[in-house]
């Protein structure tokens, strides 16, 4: 069954395990800065509101859960509702996603910070 209230998992296979997140990233927008990640190669600003993530490890195949969240910009200003929507399937090694600010109709946000979460097998 793969349950065990005995064994110990050890941090050098924990990752393969297809409950670990299998690649993260924070960034600061706009600059694109990664402020912190795993088993992120690059982010790329495609423009206001549109960010690829490239994995360092491909996954394999394009079926992976994404899952984000983003803080509106500028910091301490009106609170945004904001949304993380990939524009395509994903592909093994990358994800393109947009910014999406709900609280005015949908339009693309730069947002003030992104973070990206991605599950699958590598």
């Amino acid at each position: 069954s793969g349950i065990s209230g005995t064994l110990v998992v050890t941090p050098n296979v924990q990752h393969l395990h297809r409950s670990a997140a299998k690649g993260w990233v924070k960034v600061g927008a706009p600059s694109a800065a990664i402020l912190a990640s795993y088993n992120v190669a690059s982010v790329t600003d495609g423009g206001v509101g549109d960010w690829t993530v490239v994995w360092a490890t491909d996954f394999s195949s394009g079926d992976y859960a994404v899952v984000g969240t983003a803080a509106s910009t500028p910091a301490g200003t009106q609170a945004s509702t904001l949304v993380v929507q990939a524009y395509t399937t994903p592909l093994a090694g990358s994800v393109q996603f947009g910014i999406l600010r709900v609280d005015t109709g949908g339009g693309l946000d730069p947002a003030g910070s992104i973070s990206v979460s991605a599950f699958g097998d590598h």
